[in-house]
């Protein structure tokens, strides 16, 4: 899928888990936090000798009947992001805490989600790690079931295996030998993958332990070095929690990605434009965002039109997706609404130097509100990008949005060179489109 401007915003969800089975949706978990629930736990420090089945095993059929429900009518809605290993789900691990390889059932469940994604025209964001749930207090039930003492010991476990993959090479390469690069060996050619997502917000063992950045970047860099050698095919990224964490090091992490992803939460949907040098030459999209959950005082009106705004202010603003958190909302049907009609709008990506004005806008009277202007958008999105030779016209797209800014520029630096381009090709065009569309209506489509 381009990223380039003038091709096709992408436009999608998230959804880290199925049917709020956290850490054991799709393959079983050594290490889940349903061992807490036991009458009697095994001992957290040994993996669970017979973990729970994961859900979509028992489920298969809830995956159709999840990408039917989310997909649009013209199946326009491109992208879910779907989580892996949460709290280490999938993975095995032999007595000493080495990562061996992966869950077969995993593998054999990950490979129906891909198929019926491809189904319905959607294609999976997968994000290998959330380190979230690791940290945290026992939740109220199990302190309520005197098991407070049991919680503490198995977090000590999950914190002790995530330091040993960040800080100790010989767990950090037996886990993306067996473990990542088992992964895009079985899917790395898969149609329905769309990229690679290393970490969910990996910050957080930052602020929530003593990591420090240069941990994060070599995992990071092992991990895509890993993807890379197995399937170069395959686009990487990684979801920060933060775009200064992206801004900050892009110099640094940039050899390692494809494109960059942070994530936002506010109670406006406000966005910074985005610029090109910020983020090392590559691209970025809004990999989660939203109305603030915990915002005080909480108003669940504003779930919705902080959705819509995102993705306005993405699109607008030269990004090049946005992908709407949904799951935990009120309003949740109301948010997947707003990302499927926003699909079906068939929106593009801007230009990325808009401070120059795009081609179009500037020789039409230097206004993207001009009547000609509106025609020329309109023309595009309702008759291009809908004809059955949609993609051919993106490719003409991405090549005009490539070099139109230049274009402009000189238009405005060179007054004559404006109307002559205004008047010998802007002019022509509109007045052509207008006969063409008075003649066939809408059979062009």
């Amino acid at each position: 899928m381009s990223f380039s401007a003038g091709s096709r915003f992408v436009v999608g969800i998230n959804n880290g888990w199925f049917a709020g089975q956290y850490d054991h949706d799709l393959g079983y978990n050594q290490f889940s936090g349903l061992r807490l629930y036991d009458n009697q736990i095994p001992d957290p420090s040994l993996p669970d000798p017979s973990p729970t089945k994961p859900y979509i095993s028992s489920n298969p059929g809830d995956l159709s009947s999840f990408f039917q429900a989310v997909q649009t009518p013209q199946k326009n809605l491109q992208v879910v992001r779907v989580w892996a290993f949460e709290r280490f789900e999938a993975l095995q691990f032999d007595n000493s805490g080495m990562v061996t390889g992966l869950d077969s059932e995993f593998l054999a469940n990950l490979g129906k989600l891909l198929d019926s994604a491809n189904a319905n025209g959607i294609q999976i964001y997968l994000c290998l790690f959330d380190f979230w749930a690791i940290y945290g207090s026992a939740p109220q039930d199990i302190v309520n079931a005197g098991k407070t003492q049991d919680f503490v010991n198995l977090q000590n476990k999950w914190k002790e295996i995530i330091k040993s993959l960040f800080q100790d090479s010989t767990a950090l390469g037996k886990f993306a030998s067996n473990a990542v690069g088992t992964l895009i060996n079985q899917i790395g050619s898969h149609p329905a993958l769309f990229a690679i997502d290393i970490a969910n917000e990996p910050e957080c063992l930052m602020q929530k332990d003593t990591f420090v950045f240069s941990d994060i970047q070599n995992f990071i860099a092992l991990c895509s070095g890993t993807i890379r050698s197995a399937n170069p095919s395959v686009k990487i990224s990684c979801g920060f929690m933060d775009s200064s964490t992206a801004k900050n090091n892009a110099s640094a992490l940039v050899q390692y990605m494809d494109f960059f992803d942070f994530h936002i939460y506010n109670t406006d949907g406000s966005l910074l434009p985005y610029s090109q040098s910020d983020y090392a030459g590559k691209p970025c999209i809004i990999g989660e965002c939203g109305y603030p959950v915990g915002n005080v005082p909480y108003d669940q009106t504003q779930e919705v039109p902080v959705a819509q705004n995102f993705l306005s202010n993405a699109c607008q603003l030269g990004y090049a997706g946005c992908l709407l958190w949904y799951v935990d909302y009120t309003n949740k049907d109301g948010i997947l609404q707003k990302a499927k009609d926003f699909a079906d709008t068939q929106p593009l990506i801007q230009a990325t130097q808009q401070k120059k004005g795009c081609f179009i806008a500037t020789a039409a009277l230097g206004s993207e509100l001009h009547p000609h202007v509106q025609l020329l958008r309109e023309y595009r999105d309702n008759v291009l990008l809908k004809s059955p030779h949609r993609r051919q016209f993106e490719k003409i797209l991405d090549l005009y949005y490539g070099f139109s800014p230049e274009i402009a520029e000189s238009m405005k630096q060179h007054k004559h060179f404006g109307r002559v381009m205004k008047y010998m090709v802007v002019y022509p065009v509109v007045f052509s489109i207008k006969i063409l569309v008075k003649i066939f209506g809408d059979s062009l489509k």
